[in-house]
Protein backbone atom coordinates (compact mmCIF):
# COMPACT_ATOMS: atom_id res chain seq x y z
CA UNK A 1 0.00 0.00 0.00
CA UNK A 2 1.32 3.29 -0.80
CA UNK A 3 1.75 5.28 1.73
CA UNK A 4 -0.58 8.09 0.92
CA UNK A 5 -3.12 5.42 0.66
CA UNK A 6 -2.05 4.85 4.40
CA UNK A 7 -2.41 8.21 5.58
CA UNK A 8 -5.93 8.20 4.24
CA UNK A 9 -7.27 4.92 5.47
CA UNK A 10 -5.94 6.22 8.87
CA UNK A 11 -7.71 9.37 8.96
CA UNK A 12 -11.06 7.92 8.18
CA UNK A 13 -10.33 5.38 11.24
CA UNK A 14 -9.56 8.78 13.56
CA UNK A 15 -12.61 9.87 12.20
CA UNK A 16 -14.60 6.89 13.26
CA UNK A 17 -13.00 6.58 16.54
CA UNK A 18 -14.11 10.36 17.09
CA UNK A 19 -17.88 9.92 17.20
CA UNK A 20 -20.02 7.21 19.07
CA UNK A 21 -21.90 6.30 16.08
CA UNK A 22 -18.19 5.16 14.21
CA UNK A 23 -17.31 3.16 17.64
CA UNK A 24 -20.22 1.72 17.29
CA UNK A 25 -19.79 1.05 13.96
CA UNK A 26 -16.19 -0.39 14.12
CA UNK A 27 -17.22 -2.33 17.30
CA UNK A 28 -20.34 -4.27 15.16
CA UNK A 29 -17.87 -4.95 12.49
CA UNK A 30 -15.15 -6.51 14.69
CA UNK A 31 -18.05 -8.60 16.37
CA UNK A 32 -19.44 -9.93 13.13
CA UNK A 33 -16.01 -10.69 11.83
CA UNK A 34 -15.51 -12.67 15.25
CA UNK A 35 -12.49 -10.81 16.08
CA UNK A 36 -13.82 -10.06 19.56
CA UNK A 37 -14.57 -12.89 22.06
CA UNK A 38 -15.89 -15.94 19.62
CA UNK A 39 -13.49 -18.85 18.86
CA UNK A 40 -14.01 -19.63 15.02
CA UNK A 41 -13.38 -23.26 15.66
CA UNK A 42 -16.66 -26.04 15.10
CA UNK A 43 -16.68 -29.17 14.28
CA UNK A 44 -17.37 -28.47 10.32
CA UNK A 45 -13.56 -27.82 8.93
CA UNK A 46 -15.11 -26.47 6.71
CA UNK A 47 -17.32 -23.96 8.67
CA UNK A 48 -13.66 -22.87 10.74
CA UNK A 49 -11.93 -22.53 7.90
CA UNK A 50 -15.00 -19.78 6.90
CA UNK A 51 -14.82 -18.59 10.49
CA UNK A 52 -11.17 -18.14 10.20
CA UNK A 53 -11.24 -16.04 7.30
CA UNK A 54 -13.83 -13.75 8.44
CA UNK A 55 -11.88 -13.62 11.94
CA UNK A 56 -8.88 -12.89 9.94
CA UNK A 57 -10.10 -9.68 8.33
CA UNK A 58 -11.83 -8.92 11.80
CA UNK A 59 -7.84 -8.85 13.37
CA UNK A 60 -6.54 -7.08 10.96
CA UNK A 61 -9.48 -4.44 11.04
CA UNK A 62 -8.89 -4.54 14.73
CA UNK A 63 -5.23 -3.89 14.80
CA UNK A 64 -5.46 -0.69 12.70
CA UNK A 65 -7.88 0.64 14.66
CA UNK A 66 -5.50 -0.26 17.72
CA UNK A 67 -2.27 1.21 15.43
CA UNK A 68 -4.45 4.42 14.34
CA UNK A 69 -5.78 5.34 18.27
CA UNK A 70 -5.26 2.51 20.75
CA UNK A 71 -7.35 5.41 22.99
CA UNK A 72 -9.98 5.45 20.27
CA UNK A 73 -10.20 1.54 20.68
CA UNK A 74 -10.22 1.07 24.31
CA UNK A 75 -13.48 4.09 24.07
CA UNK A 76 -14.85 1.75 22.32
CA UNK A 77 -14.35 -1.39 24.09
CA UNK A 78 -15.71 0.75 27.27
CA UNK A 79 -18.53 2.10 25.56
CA UNK A 80 -19.91 -0.97 24.46
CA UNK A 81 -19.31 -3.11 27.75
CA UNK A 82 -21.30 -0.37 29.02
CA UNK A 83 -24.39 -0.94 26.97
CA UNK A 84 -24.23 -4.14 27.32
CA UNK A 85 -24.94 -3.84 31.65
CA UNK A 86 -27.70 -1.38 30.61
CA UNK A 87 -29.25 -3.22 28.17
CA UNK A 88 -31.38 -7.24 29.44
CA UNK A 89 -29.92 -10.04 29.19
CA UNK A 90 -30.57 -11.37 25.36
CA UNK A 91 -28.84 -12.86 22.49
CA UNK A 92 -26.98 -10.71 19.76
CA UNK A 93 -28.97 -11.29 17.08
CA UNK A 94 -25.35 -10.56 14.83
CA UNK A 95 -23.46 -13.69 16.72
CA UNK A 96 -26.57 -15.64 17.54
CA UNK A 97 -25.76 -17.97 14.29
CA UNK A 98 -21.63 -17.90 14.56
CA UNK A 99 -20.85 -21.54 15.94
Amino acid sequence: MRKKEKLELDDAVASLLQHPNGRRYLYWLLDITGAIGISPFTKDSLLTAFNCGEQNVGLQIMAHVIEVSPEGFTSMLTERAQERQEQPEEEDEDTAGHT
